[in-house]
């Protein structure tokens, strides 16, 4: 899945941030950012199962994150799971292709 380098590119494989993001879109992911704000779409790990998981972050508190998919009938986010830790961030979204 390309999540070796601190530039990764990753296949999305959901529907869950349609239309922004679409299943079969290519992203490139910064593994090295550490500064993350409202608004941004990040690659993090579920809370429960560690598979991974593209979302918007739509607010932060206290080092943790509270995150959404963009098709809210089609996504499995904070709402469910609640607010994830920034440890499970593994990086920012920077360019989908």
């Amino acid at each position: 899945m390309g999540l070796n380098f601190p530039i990764s590119i990753l296949k999305v494989a959901d529907i869950s941030m349609e239309p922004a993001i679409r299943d079969g879109d290519y992203v490139f992911v910064n593994r090295m950012s550490k500064i993350f704000r409202d608004g941004e779409v990040v690659v993090l790990k579920h809370p429960k199962s560690g598979m991974r998981l593209i979302k918007r972050i739509r607010g932060i508190k206290d080092n943790r994150f509270f995150v959404v998919g963009d098709n809210t009938d089609n996504s499995e986010d904070s709402r469910s799971f609640g607010a994830v830790d920034v440890s499970n961030v593994i990086g920012k979204v920077l360019l989908k292709v």
